[in-house]
């Protein structure tokens, strides 16, 4: 593990809300579970242009794989490594399933609930930012394996408090994450809490 010394910036993402910060190329993004058991829809965009933005199928076609791994980078609508994956002592996250949304949460018998793709698109505003597209999100420490008969299951997540994952950014990136306010399901272990935005300007050396 690294000694990352003191952040520039923390922004704390209140649960089943969602927020952006502007991460430059060179800098490392910490996303923290703060209490543990937190999902965070993560998405990222080229900043000022909605049309880039990172694509979890681009990855998974690029890596081979169905989950981020370490060493290895993510990649953007357009095939581009944005982000590199630095440290992940948690390894257990999803590319496969679509933000929440007012749909989902219809399903639920919920209509009126906050969703990801809601908090995602508030905190563009912020940012004079509309995407035409939404893009699914790195679900950074969703636990949703398959069984064996090819069902997708949602469990808890196996995070503590403080777990991260350690990103470095290969290009200007604007970060955008949700704590997902799903409670219905295990997602966030029926308890929605808060994720935190860790930006550095410098990787120390060990």
């Amino acid at each position: 593990m690294a000694e990352l010394g003191e952040p520039v910036s923390r922004t704390v993402i209140p649960a089943r809300h969602g927020k952006g910060v502007l991460v430059r190329e060179g800098e490392y993004l910490k996303v923290v579970d703060v209490q543990g058991q937190q999902v965070c829809d993560f998405f990222a965009f080229s900043p000022g242009d909605s049309t880039e933005f990172l694509s979890v199928c681009e990855t998974r076609g690029a890596l081979g794989r169905l989950s981020p791994e370490v060493g290895k980078p993510l990649y953007n609508n357009l095939g581009q490594p944005i982000l590199l994956v630095v440290e992940d002592p948690v390894g257990i996250h999803d590319m496969r399933a679509a933000a929440c949304d007012a749909f989902r949460y219809w399903f639920y018998a919920a209509p009126q609930h906050r969703a990801c793709k809601m908090n995602v698109m508030e905190a563009l505003q912020e940012f004079g930012m509309s995407p035409p597209v939404f893009p699914d999100p790195l679900n950074i420490f969703q636990n949703s394996p398959f069984d064996e008969h090819g069902k997708f299951n949602v469990l808890a997540p196996k995070t503590r408090p403080g777990d991260y994952v350690l990103l470095r950014a290969l290009r200007d990136v604007l970060a955008v994450g949700s704590a997902c306010p799903m409670e219905i399901n295990p997602c966030n272990g029926h308890n929605p809490s808060d994720i935190a935005f860790e930006v550095y300007k410098e990787f120390p050396v060990a």
